[in-house]
């Protein structure tokens, strides 16, 4: 499958959140992973079950800051 994280998110009041997170293939800085990520994005079965719009919420493009990767992930919950 292709990179990506899952989240659980609970809150009393709010309606539990199961979802998950993909990389984008430019967060990589190597040609040939950003190849690899893209094929693997495109093939995900689930991720490809999401609308266009959907999947730019769920596919983060992290940016390099010294040795680390950092990107924005929001997550909103529905209130019960």
């Amino acid at each position: 499958r292709t990179p990506h994280i899952h989240y659980k998110v609970f809150a009393k009041g709010c309606e539990d959140l199961t979802t998950q997170m993909y990389f984008s293939p430019n967060s990589f800085s190597d040609k040939a992973e950003q190849q690899i990520v893209d094929d693997l994005n495109r093939k995900d079965r689930v991720l490809n079950r999401l609308t266009s719009q959907e999947q730019k919420q769920v596919i983060v493009d992290f940016q390099r800051s010294g040795n680390d990767l950092k990107g924005v992930f929001d997550i909103t919950l529905k209130r019960l």
